[in-house]
């Protein structure tokens, strides 16, 4: 009897064991999705707090700014009234440093003492609607502004003058983005505090806003370079609608910057120009000292008298475009070089080439049809797109092209080596139609640049 007794009770205190066990594993369990639940609960309160808190600052700024001046511009010929607050919503932008109130005195006015600024109006309402628009919804979505096909490219020149590229990216990203629904509440023994808990929320979290960026030229990494062999021209005739070179890298990458490769043979004395070597120019060779064309050129670069070769680009800053111009001289065959000394520019630079299709001469070079360029903070444009990064140039620098000849299939193109104060990206443009021309443009300040065609077929370091 004692034996089945003692038997009996191991087996009580066995099952006593299992059961505690199992229900702390039970517990355990509901702790640990109460827990997440919890932090769930948290963050979307702490996402409604955020809110909560900028949307009383954006009350603020509409109802509460006693300094926030009306204020009357003439764009255009066109009179706007508007609140300083509006041109400065969206700070570190050109537009809203222009109106900050620190640069009043330099902004042209016209004859009854009116801002005057000399954009297309029409553009600038749609602009100034959008402002308008997003200072009243504050941190909720809002789409970009809708555009007429017509007037499209001259909307996005402004946008990008004024220094607002990036912020109505930023609209379009977030007008294609649903914002977060709350996590249902799970059904557990502990259901009822979640619940409880649940109350305090107010609804969906608004995501915040993200911080502008200083400049909107271009990202801090540069996107995927294309594949390395671009595709075939059309025709000289269709060329209104013909796919864009593509920009090209070499097979062996070894170089540090972002975006593209460096070639591992030095441009001096590598790149001679071949025997057959043929030139397109304005004027027949040898009648004319080849520099920066005249003809091909926006009215505010002009050419030095006395120096073909020199140019110079008056403040484009009233006319919210760039100002481009091309070389007198082109290149159909054999090797070829040049360089480009920047004696003066702003951080909207564009050096680069063009084809003889070329007529933007208010966009910046490579932003455009048949343009292809690099800008001064290092990124590469081809054909309006943007294809990689190379390295920063500015005042004092010089930046070189050797151009190539090969044979497409059945035609002629060219592929491009740019050298950068004395840094070396080969291969950077490949497919490009013939014959092509040195380009440069500036943007807001003034610019200078000199050109000198390299007689032994590469340029200085």
């Amino acid at each position: 009897l004692s034996r089945r007794l003692a038997r009996e009770l191991a087996q009580a205190r066995t099952q006593i064991s299992d059961d505690r066990a199992k229900l702390t594993r039970e517990l355990s369990l509901e702790r640990g999705s109460l827990s997440d639940e919890l932090e769930q609960r948290q963050q979307q309160l702490s996402s409604q707090q955020g809110a909560l808190g900028r949307e009383q600052g954006r009350v603020k700024l509409i109802t509460s700014e006693v300094d926030d001046e009306v204020l009357t511009l003439n764009v255009g010929g066109v009179l706007f009234s508007t609140c300083r607050s509006t041109l400065c919503l969206y700070e570190g932008s050109y537009l809203a440093n222009l109106f900050s109130g620190r640069w009043d005195a330099s902004i042209e006015r016209d004859a009854q003492g009116r801002y005057f600024l000399d954009f297309d109006p029409v553009s600038f309402r749609i602009l100034l609607n959008f402002l308008r628009s997003k200072r009243i919804q504050g941190s909720f979505s809002l789409g970009p502004p809708l555009v007429s096909p017509e007037r499209e490219e001259h909307f996005r020149n402004l946008v990008e003058y004024l220094g607002l590229t990036a912020q109505l990216e930023e609209a379009a990203d977030e007008a294609e983005v649903e914002p977060p629904q709350p996590a249902p509440l799970g059904s557990s023994i502990l259901q009822s505090a979640s619940v409880l808990f649940g109350g305090l929320v107010l609804g969906s979290p608004v995501a915040p806003m993200a911080t502008n960026p200083r400049r909107p030229v271009a990202p801090a990494v540069a996107p995927a370079v294309a594949p390395a062999v671009a595709p075939l021209l059309a025709a000289e005739g269709s060329s209104s609608s013909r796919a864009p070179p593509e920009l090209s890298t070499s097979s062996t990458s070894r170089s540090p910057v972002h975006g593209l490769s460096t070639s591992g043979a030095s441009m001096h004395g590598g790149l001679d120009r071949g025997s057959g070597a043929v030139f397109a120019e304005e004027a027949a060779p040898g009648t004319k000292r080849p520099g920066w064309s005249q003809k091909n050129s926006h009215r505010l670069a002009a050419t030095d008298p006395d120096d073909p070769c020199l140019v110079s680009i008056a403040d484009t800053r009233s006319l919210a475009s760039a100002a481009a111009v091309r070389a007198t001289r082109g290149f159909k065959s054999g090797r070829h070089s040049w360089q480009v000394d920047v004696e003066i520019c702003s951080d909207w630079s564009y050096i680069g080439l063009v084809s003889e299709q070329w007529s933007a001469l208010s966009s910046p070079i490579g932003r455009s049809p048949h343009s292809w360029g690099v800008a001064s903070n290092g990124t590469v444009y081809a054909y309006r797109e943007e294809r990689g990064r190379l390295q920063e140039f500015n005042q004092g620098s010089r930046v070189g092209f050797v151009v190539e000849a090969y044979t497409q299939g059945d035609a002629r193109v060219g592929r491009v080596t740019i050298l950068i104060d004395g840094h070396e990206f080969g291969n950077v443009f490949s497919g490009l139609p013939l014959p092509l021309f040195p380009a440069v443009s500036n943007c807001r300040s003034p610019a200078r640049y000199r050109l000198t065609f390299s007689e032994g077929g590469s340029p200085t370091a």
